[in-house]
């Protein structure tokens, strides 16, 4: 059937639903337990035959069915194996190497639909082909498949999890939450306390503790527990577990009267008639009047969805009934929480150490739960990898308690010293919460993280776009590929595996903490094919350590050299290239020549004087990043790259020169020429339509053209799917009086708008202004060096509901802030650099009649403002949740307005205010932690002389 060696399109589609059901019927086979690595380098080599016979075809039918053949093929692979939660090391790597040549196969997807075959080409392909023998092709897959490892079914869950319970005593912890359960309610209402901390901290030990605690018991009527899976149990089931627990303390006869009820609830569910309603209320029933406690253990996002059926149910009970819940998710303790959370305490080295010697014994209750003295003392040396969290010690343990000789137990533990990834003693939980990560997608993009040094501060757009170049993100349900990554940005912080480290300026940076960096270069192993080099980096020490399976690779502090290129050079299927504070200079020419199936390259801060024409072989590159290098001409066949998505080019010189055919670039959804200025106009931009960043175009300069500096917005009317920045430097009034105002209405998915006007001229700098009044959508706006007298009518109207960031920065002819205190939203807001303004006065926080006035501000900052002398017109309501305020260079500033209405003030600064010489209130904000005065000698002298304000300064230093 399969001889012919000319194929047609069925009998091609044939060989692709042969191959996918051959590999999906060998996943139950059970022939070996183990697969030699040379049977996985041979199935691959075998595949790669297969990619040859379907790289031929090049029409659009045959392009579209290979492409579903292999989502199937894909889909069929996920399905049967999910993430590898059932699977041997043997499978894992077989299964790595399948998954890696799918990854191939899409490769050469982009070769073909990247490409116009010519003749000649599609004549070798043919040509090629004629060697090729089918009946071998399928007998060497045969042979191989049959030589696939045995999957003995075993849930690795099972493996990570302890059959023995270890509870460490916590009686601070303990006695907190059991006072917080005790104390009665304010209003009477049910009062829900959140547990909230990081996987492994001890949260679910902590409530079971207090569950089984003595005075909880007495104290209320009925107690249950219910532990949360990672999806959500529906409503029924819940009742159902509730009514269990609610019923054990019913009479035989009241039992009996229940389960007749609950009967005609099952009947009603077959027959699809079925109210939750019914359920609900019989719940009530038995919890009415009855002080209950109700632990609910674990609980996500997904798991809190049906809250409001859930409340109106145990609404029945008491007023005294509680609810103890335990979760990783800040989001979910401030939407279910009705008292702040309770984050528990990390173990010290003493408690850490008494843990690893019970667990390490085997949970063993004699008198002998010692281990032998140099194996405790090399525990003890590495108590700081485990940061005092109970699961992690105790994983430890579990792993020394498994082995029998202490020779091999002081081996693990080196290992572990030495975090060796395979040893690593993460905890349950936290892989557990890998595991449940919302997608395949998710965890490659977590994994992904893995790439980048410790501690590396990620800006999350940037990241995202990394994501969606490694084809990590796929368009689903009307959402763009940008929308997902946010998503699945969103789910790791949420999850705590991200965190937000840093604000600058209204910008978050985050950055993994250092237990979940070592999880994501646990499941990101070269085995996967990923490739770190760093110069702290054990795994790899050399060059000629990398495998030949790399796909994502980095360098991370390494001195590029002749060697590493020769390596890299061999590795044709690399897909990521990734540079941190490496310096490749003139070995860049031949490293890009073999490199061809590169999708992400980064090459900022290289120390790259121009970029080799050889790049443009990079036909599948996705993600193009040449900023802070000496670039001042890009090559001349840039419009090659036809698969580019995103270019950064923040360049150090003055001056960079574009080339011709930049429309030829379809699928650039992302051009950054940062602040360097003045940019030659990028010639063809106007066609990018799919465009949706775009920082920093300049309007005005002796280096443009005329036609570019009058038509640059007439220009850009088509780019209406701007969804991130759209920012103008340098504008100078001498713009058309074209219906600008139109054309930014009409980017109604722009998220961030920065104008910057040159610092010399003014000249119709208000009438500029006031036409680029952008989509309401928009959420952050930034205004720098405005020579206008008056702001717009349109900048802090209630209408802009998004804003959630706004800058005023060096708008040195105005006199008078705007009227922002009507945003709804507004966030962070930043003033500085206004030399002309005076006062600040009850007009800056908008209409007096208006109920809260900057009712979302948290950050304000008044920076650099020269000649401001007063600031007053704060009123009761005003800034409720602001927590943060700075004000430094202030030098003429005299008198603040009262602070005694901030009730949620908690970081206060004040710097170079020199003629300040007082608080106008006696006391500080109730919640103010911390105070900072320097260099204002007059309010320094006050304050230390007033007893409450004294007080708050000696915290501070």
């Amino acid at each position: 059937m399969y001889r012919r060696v000319d194929l047609d399109l069925e009998d091609e589609v044939l060989l692709l639903n042969v191959i996918a059901h051959e590999i999906l019927d060998s996943m139950d086979a059970s022939i070996h337990a183990v697969a030699s690595l040379d049977t996985i380098r041979s199935l691959k080599r075998s595949l790669f035959v297969v990619l040859d016979v379907l790289d031929a075809e090049t029409s659009k039918e045959m392009k579209l069915i290979r492409y579903l053949s292999f989502q199937h093929i894909n889909e069929c692979l996920k399905n049967k194996y999910g993430d590898g939660e059932k699977s041997t090391a043997a499978m894992r790597k077989w299964m790595t190497t399948v998954r890696m040549l799918l990854g191939d196969l899409n490769n050469a997807m982009d070769d073909i639909t990247g490409t116009t075959s010519s003749t000649d080409l599609q004549r070798e392909s043919n040509q090629s082909l004629s060697d090729l023998s089918i009946t071998s092709l399928v007998d060497r897959l045969h042979a191989i498949i049959n030589n696939q490892p045995l999957d003995p079914h075993k849930d690795i869950r099972k493996l990570l999890r302890s059959t023995n319970s270890c509870i460490i005593d916590r009686p601070e912890d303990e006695k907190a939450v059991i006072e917080l359960l005790l104390e009665p309610s304010v209003d009477g209402g049910m009062v829900v306390i959140p547990i909230v901390g990081d996987s492994g901290c001890g949260k679910s030990v902590l409530a079971k503790l207090v569950y089984d605690n003595q005075r909880v018991k007495d104290h209320f009527d009925l107690i249950m527990w219910i532990s949360f899976p990672d999806s959500y149990p529906d409503m029924l089931k819940f009742s159902h577990c509730l009514i269990d627990f609610a019923s054990k303390s019913l009479t035989i006869c009241q039992k009996k009267k229940l389960k007749k009820k609950l009967r005609v609830a099952r009947e009603a569910s077959t027959t699809g008639n079925f109210d939750i309603n019914y359920l609900q209320k019989i719940l009530g029933e038995l919890l009415s009047q009855k002080k209950c406690l109700l632990v609910l253990d674990g609980m996500s996002n997904k798991t809190c969805y049906d809250w409001n059926a859930l409340r109106i149910s145990l609404s029945a009970g008491a007023n005294s009934s509680k609810i103890l819940l335990t979760t990783r998710s800040s989001k979910v303790s401030s939407l279910l929480g009705t008292v702040p959370p309770y984050c528990p305490q990390t173990l010290c080295n003493e408690e850490c150490c008494s843990l690893f010697s019970y667990s390490a014994n085997g949970y063993n209750n004699t008198a002998h739960l010692s281990p032998p003295t140099e194996l405790l003392k090399c525990f003890q040396g590495m108590v700081r990898l485990f940061k005092g969290f109970p699961s992690v010690v105790a994983g430890a343990g579990n792993l020394v308690a498994s082995c029998i000789e202490d020779e091999v137990k002081l081996q693990i533990l080196g290992a572990m010293q030495s975090k060796e990834p395979l040893t690593d003693p993460f905890t349950s939980d936290l892989l557990w919460a890998y595991h449940g990560l919302s997608s395949t997608h998710l965890k490659q993009c977590f994994a992904y993280c893995a790439l980048f040094p410790k501690l590396y501060l990620f800006e999350k757009h940037k990241l995202i776009l990394l994501w969606m170049a490694e084809g990590f993100l796929r368009p689903k349900d009307g959402m763009t590929m940008e929308d997902v990554g946010f998503a699945y940005f969103a789910e790791l912080l949420d999850k705590s595996f991200l965190q937000s480290k840093v604000h600058i300026f209204g910008e978050s940076f985050y950055c993994l903490p250092e237990h979940v960096y070592r999880l994501a270069e646990y499941v990101s192993s070269s085995g996967d094919g990923y490739i770190k080099l760093s110069k702290n980096n054990k795994r790899v020490s050399a060059p000629s350590n990398i495998s030949e399976y790399a796909r994502y690779s980095s360098f991370c502090h390494v001195t590029m050299n002749q060697q590493m290129v020769e390596a890299f050079y061999k590795r044709t299927g690399l897909n990521t290239l990734l540079l941190f504070n490496t310096r490749i200079g003139d070995v860049s020419r031949n490293l890009f020549l073999n490199l061809t199936r590169v999708r992400v390259l980064d090459l900022s801060n290289a120390g790259l004087s121009d970029l080799p024409d050889s790049i443009c072989n990079m036909t599948h590159l996705r993600f193009l990043d040449l900023s802070k290098n000496d670039i001042n001409q890009l090559p001349a066949m840039l419009s090659m790259l036809h698969n580019l998505q995103t270019l950064i080019i923040d360049s150090n010189v003055k001056v960079l020169q574009f080339p011709v055919g930049m429309e030829k670039l379809p699928n650039l959804r992302h051009l950054d020429l940062g602040s360097c200025q003045p940019f030659v106009r990028p010639p063809g931009i106007e066609q990018l339509t799919n465009l949706q960043t775009l920082r920093t175009i300049t309007v005005v300069g002796r280096y443009l053209d005329e036609a570019w500096r009058t038509g640059v917005l007439r220009e850009l009317v088509n780019l209406q799917e701007l969804r991130v920045t759209f920012k103008f430097g340098n504008l100078d009034g001498k713009e058309q009086k074209t219906n600008n105002q139109d054309i930014l209405m009409n980017m109604k998915h722009l998220r961030k708008l920065e104008l910057f006007w040159h610092p010399m001229i003014i000249e119709n700098a208000d009438y500029l202004l006031a036409s680029f009044m952008p989509h309401t959508n928009v959420k952050h706006l930034v205004l720098r060096s405005y020579g206008g007298i008056k702001f717009p009518a349109w900048l802090g109207n209630p209408s802009f509901s998004n804003l959630e960031i706004v800058k005023v920065c060096g708008c040195y002819s105005c006199e008078f802030l705007p009227s922002l205190g009507e945003l709804p939203l507004l966030i962070y807001l930043r003033v500085g650099e206004m030399s002309t303004l005076k006062y600040i006065d009850s007009g800056f926080c908008g209409n007096k009649l208006a109920n809260e006035r900057f009712p979302s501000l948290k950050t304000l900052e008044l920076v650099s403002l020269s000649n401001l002398e007063r600031w007053t017109g704060l009123l009761d309501g005003d800034m409720p949740l602001l927590q943060e305020l700075n004000i430094v260079g202030c030098l003429m500033l005299s008198s603040l307005p009262t602070l005694k209405f901030l009730g949620s003030l908690q970081k206060l600064r004040i710097e170079y205010c020199e003629k300040l010489q007082a608080f106008p209130d006696e006391k500080p904000p109730s919640k103010l932690n911390f105070l900072a005065i320097l260099y204002c000698p007059l309010l320094l002298e006050t304050c230390k002389d007033e007893k409450d304000w004294g007080k708050m300064l000696e915290t501070a230093e």
